[in-house]
């Protein structure tokens, strides 16, 4: 049972929206919510993270959002890196979370002069200035 201090309003009809932004970058994948909040950061790296590591990380973030501390979320393998948390979300293994391809401007492709284009464009007025 969740203490009394957790949101009831999040999954209700008018809720607030939640906000999550995405980050990336070279450390470890972690994330950041404030008690109470409407937004959820997570910081991902270039390597494509296990996505059941993911939803837990999620989850853990939400429950911030819903006022737990993390005081109160010690000791339960559903918010924490415990033995067994892993049993919890197994679920999300099956999720299309699938990093797609990037998109590389190699020389000569549509992209690649679109991009020698605009960047010739630049140069001039940087030169007429």
């Amino acid at each position: 049972m969740l203490p009394r201090l957790e949101r009831p309003d999040l999954c209700r009809d008018g809720a607030p929206p939640l906000r999550v932004r995405v980050r990336y970058t070279r450390a470890e994948v972690s994330g950041r919510a404030s008690l109470h909040s409407n937004t959820i950061t997570l910081r991902l790296n270039e390597h494509m993270v296990p996505k059941d590591k993911l939803a837990k990380i999620i989850n853990h973030e939400l429950a911030h959002t819903r006022g737990l501390t993390h005081a109160q979320m010690l000791g339960s393998n559903l918010y924490c890196w415990l033995p067994g948390w892993e049993k919890h979300f197994t679920w999300a293994v099956e999720l299309p979370l699938d990093r797609k391809p990037s998109k590389l401007r190699t020389e000569g492709s549509e992209g690649w002069i679109a991009w020698m284009s605009h960047l010739k464009k630049l140069l001039n007025i940087v030169k007429l200035s």
